[in-house]
């Protein structure tokens, strides 16, 4: 459903999504609609109701199923046409260092719990999906941040790849949140 009016929009409504979409959610645009809407798809059942609650305003709150994986989509709002211009260049996200500064540790904590994990002591941010100069943008930001990494290919699939100093201190900003119980695994170091 298309709407020309946004229900009332915070901050961290905006960082919510910011977070999804770097994580691999998407920015829709329907083809004959106005308006943009937030798709979204996980696994985890538990991790799609915390996110489809925070951003609840947003659409009906129905959660299908898939296969195995779980999906969940917003209403067509003015926001994420907005949102898709921040994030999108020419259809395909593209990501700059300027923007990423300006995320949040709920962003930041959203993002690790869709595509984050750590292996052998080191958080590693799945970042394929975002392509080789988001890819790049990304690691430039966190170095830029302290939280040292390295951009590495894992099966031939890009990632970013932080040391064991700086998964513990990015570890630490995802706790700030203090996220849902169901992304700890994802947390343990």
């Amino acid at each position: 459903m298309t709407y020309h009016n946004n229900p009332p929009v915070s901050e961290w409504h905006r960082q919510v999504i910011i977070g999804t979409v770097l994580g691999g959610s998407s920015l829709v645009k329907p083809a004959r609609g106005r308006n943009c809407y937030l798709f979204m798809r996980s696994k985890n059942l538990d991790w799609m109701q915390f996110k489809a609650k925070e951003l609840e305003p947003f659409s009906n709150g129905q959660i299908t199923q898939e296969k195995n994986s779980y999906r969940w989509h917003s209403n067509c709002y003015p926001l994420f046409q907005e949102m898709r211009e921040l994030l999108y260049e020419k259809g395909k996200k593209k990501l700059t260092v300027d923007l990423l500064s300006s995320i949040r540790p709920i962003a930041l904590t959203v993002w690790y719990g869709d595509c984050g994990r750590v292996v052998r002591k080191k958080a590693v941010l799945n970042t394929h999906k975002l392509g080789e100069d988001s890819t790049e943008a990304i690691s430039e930001f966190f170095n830029l941040s302290n939280l040292e990494n390295k951009v590495v290919k894992e099966r031939g699939y890009l990632r970013v790849s932080f040391t064991p100093d700086a998964t513990i201190s990015l570890i630490k900003l995802v706790l700030q949140v203090n996220p849902p119980k169901c992304i700890y695994h994802k947390l343990s170091i």
